[in-house]
């Protein structure tokens, strides 16, 4: 175990690829060398901050988390040691106005104050609502669905922004920005940690286990440092395929002859994560720094680990893959690579900042999907999606004397993609029965290439207890397509290209150093795309238009959309940090909202629906009573819905949009002591999430309507720690998000994770 994991690690990218950053980095660098004086003093936020506040980047620069005027939760080191944080779901449901939606493996979508309208269908059409990063690169909209679930190993913090971000993080942040921020190579101090996991879940679930391991070299004193990073998680799955004992699954197997392909298989949806992170430091001077950075990770998913509540809570009846797509059950692998080189140079009056980024992803997804037709045939698809990005930012930061403050930046991405969607007829006998005529049912491949700049920036003067930041960023691209049926040989070109600027102004008051009040007016964005003709069983009168629907039939452009958000908030901290309190109210409006929907003839078509509008409230508080205690609160109130009709898509003024809940709550306690002279702590969270459905008409099943609840108490005898850990206590058998992508007579969902219990051991040096 240990040495693949290894082997892993130590892959790394090609020579040509790292030849695009090396020289992306050396034009930044001589760009720094004629821009600054020589030498100057670098101040921080976080060497003038006060032991235990907490410092966050959420606007592109160092400030104390409670002087950021935006609606910001941050999720620190201890949080995610106390709480045992490994996934997006273990925390994002806990914050005020978030929710997250996991279909399995790298099939996860971030919600936030209600800015969804496909939320299991992102990233092709109506792509991602909110940015997600791992410092400064964006992971969202490389592959089929959603993204890969980075693991929280070694990160210093999770800050998650709610409300647009379009000016600081452009494309893709229209609900929010999450910003996974690792931790940083130490050229002062020899450090690391050896930690192990053996947990079990319970019910259909079984054994798990995870590695995690980090070591922090310091090569030069004070100069250069090498921190490396590898984890291995494995976990159970929960599901079992009933396939076998199914009459229903047995005799559909029997009418196409394949028998054999109707199984049983316990555990279904096991999975692994197998990665790792090496970034080497260098800091010639004070006031220069760079850092190479690589990432891998790679997913492996035995199975997909939705239910069939027609036959069991965690039981489905799939047949297994045919000989065409590769045989064997349902699969999904997904591979991310990242390399990434960032220099900081610091000066008397500002910062400058180069971040390179080439990101690779490649997902791969086998599944049976004949029970979305009525008649049931066996049909294998094979989805396949291969990434490759480029990204460059160059940014400003000023450190001005006076009130007047600047932050600008360049922008520049490239994404290549291509797309493999096969759907095959996976029987042996009675074809025609099928209503196909060949075994090839479709066979399309896509390649396309987006490439977007922009330019942006914020400028902000504060007079007195006032603070005035106005922000705008400018951005334009182009996205070409090539569609390939490989059926009928027929290949269609389609190219999209517009530019838009979104907006932002925020105003401050902040009376004395622990109140902050502020408003703001923000606007968030999407970039469009072309949309291929629809296939020819799509449209069988031959008119244009997709048949019982008024979408149109032929080549198209899904026009960019826009958020513009309203927001008031207050912040408040009693001397000492005693209590913290945090509430913001808002009221968004979505024009041009893009939704996939699944037309009559089976297809999935993204359309740009029509206008929505998000309001609610949000409120969060943390009080330290006393010495080792901390109580952390949470709630908010989401209202989100069309606020016209959208006759394309049968939707109504009024119908909610999927995915969110209206109401959320968390409450956390925890308690640090010494025990026989012992470091030790307990940690109880209690989260609760309100119903919601996954449809305009909130129709089918509710998901949603939960409560959860986690457990930690750990000790510490010197370098040696010892945890013990129980999550879903109650043992709660809710459903998560019920697929909307199968709306045939079978319906699937996914579930939460039964109660799991465990033990963690760590050694630290």
């Amino acid at each position: 175990m240990k040495g693949e994991m290894m082997r892993s690690i130590s892959k790394c990218q090609d020579g040509s690829s790292g030849s695009v950053i090396l020289l992306a980095t050396a034009s930044a660098l001589a760009i720094i060398a004629l821009a600054a004086p020589a030498s100057a003093q670098n101040r921080s936020a976080a060497a003038n901050a006060n032991e235990g506040e907490i410092i966050v980047t959420a606007q592109r620069r160092e400030q104390r988390l409670s002087d950021v005027p935006l609606s910001v939760s941050a999720v620190t080191a201890t949080d995610i040691a106390r709480r045992g944080l490994v996934s997006q779901g273990d925390y994002l449901r806990s914050l005020p106005g978030v929710n997250q939606i996991e279909a399995g493996a790298a099939n996860s979508s971030i919600i936030i104050r209600g800015v969804a309208a496909s939320p299991q269908n992102t990233d092709r059409g109506a792509k991602a609502t909110v940015g997600y990063y791992l410092n400064d690169i964006p992971l969202t909209g490389y592959v089929l669905r959603g993204g890969a679930d980075v693991k929280l190993v070694d990160l210093e913090r999770v800050e998650v922004i709610r409300g647009p971000q379009g000016t600081l993080f452009g494309s893709g942040s229209l609900g929010g920005t999450v910003r996974n921020i690792a931790r940083a190579p130490n050229p002062e101090r020899l450090e690391g940690h050896l930690r192990g996991t053996i947990s079990q879940t319970g019910r259909a679930g079984s054994d798990n286990e995870a590695v995690e391991a980090v070591v922090n070299v310091p090569i030069i004193e004070n100069k250069v440092a090498l921190r490396a990073v590898g984890y291995l998680f494995e976990n159970s799955g929960f599901v079992d395929n009933v396939a076998a004992s199914t009459p229903a699954a047995v005799a559909r197997a029997n009418l196409y002859g394949i028998p054999e392909l109707a199984r049983n298989d316990k555990g279904v949806g096991r999975d692994r994560y197998i990665g790792g992170r090496i970034a080497l430091l260098a800091k010639p001077t004070e006031d220069l720094k760079g850092t190479i950075t690589y990432l891998r990770q790679d997913i492996t998913q035995h199975g997909l680990p939705d239910a069939e509540p027609a036959i069991g809570k965690f039981r489905q009846a799939r047949l297994g893959l045919s000989d065409n797509v590769g045989g064997g059950s349902e699969r999904l692998e997904d591979v991310l690579k990242i390399l990434n080189a960032t220099l900081d140079y610091s000066f008397d009056w500002g910062a400058l900042t180069s971040s390179s980024s080439l990101v690779k992803e490649t997902y791969l997804e086998k599944r049976e999907i004949g029970t979305f037709f009525a008649n049931q045939p066996p049909v294998a698809q094979r989805n396949v999606a291969d990434t490759e990005a480029f990204i460059q930012e160059l940014r400003f930061a000023s450190k001005f004397a006076g009130p007047f403050q600047l932050l600008t930046g360049l922008y520049y991405e490239n994404i290549d993609r291509d797309f493999l969607n096969q759907n095959l007829f996976g029987g042996r006998t009675n074809l025609a029965l099928s209503g196909f005529p060949s075994a090839t049912i479709t066979n399309n491949f896509e390649k396309n290439s987006v490439t977007q700049k922009a330019v942006f920036g914020e400028a902000s003067l504060e007079l007195s207890q006032f603070k005035l930041t106005v922000g705008a960023r400018h951005f334009d691209y182009d996205d070409r397509t090539i569609t390939t049926n490989r059926v009928s040989g027929a290949v269609t070109r389609l190219s999209g290209s517009n530019s838009g600027t979104t907006y932002k102004a925020n105003m401050s008051w902040q009376p004395k150093q622990d109140l902050l009040l502020y408003g703001q007016f923000s606007q968030g964005f999407r970039l469009g795309s072309p949309v291929a003709p629809a296939i020819a069983t799509c449209d069988r009168d031959g008119n244009g238009v997709i048949d019982g629907t008024t979408i149109s039939a032929g080549p198209r452009t899904l026009d960019p959309d826009k958020l513009e958000s309203f927001e008031a908030g207050a912040k408040f901290t009693t001397a000492g940090g005693a209590l913290t309190v945090n509430a913001a109210a808002y009221h968004n409006k979505w024009k041009g909202v893009p939704i996939n929907v699944i037309v009559p003839c089976g297809a999935n078509v993204a359309d740009n629906a029509g206008e929505a509008r998000t309001q609610g409230i949000e409120f969060s508080a943390e009080a330290r009573p006393a010495r080792g205690l901390q109580l952390s609160f949470s709630a908010a109130y989401t209202d989100a819905e069309l606020s016209k009709d959208a006759p394309r898509i049968n939707g109504l003024k009024g119908d909610r949009l999927p995915g969110s809940p209206r109401y959320t709550a968390f409450l956390g306690v925890g308690y640090e002591f010494e025990l026989g002279g012992r470091k030790s702590f307990v940690r109880a969270d209690y989260s609760w999430i309100g119903g919601f459905f996954n449809n305009l008409k909130q129709t089918g099943i509710e998901a949603g309507d939960y409560s959860i609840i986690g457990a930690r108490i750990g000790t510490r005898f010197g370098p040696l720690g010892v945890e013990a850990f129980v999550s879903n206590l109650t043992n709660s058998a809710k459903p998560t998000w019920v697929d909307s992508t199968f709306t045939g007579p079978i319906q699937r969902l996914y579930r939460l994770r039964p109660r799991t219990i465990g033990l963690t051991g760590q050694f630290s040096f």
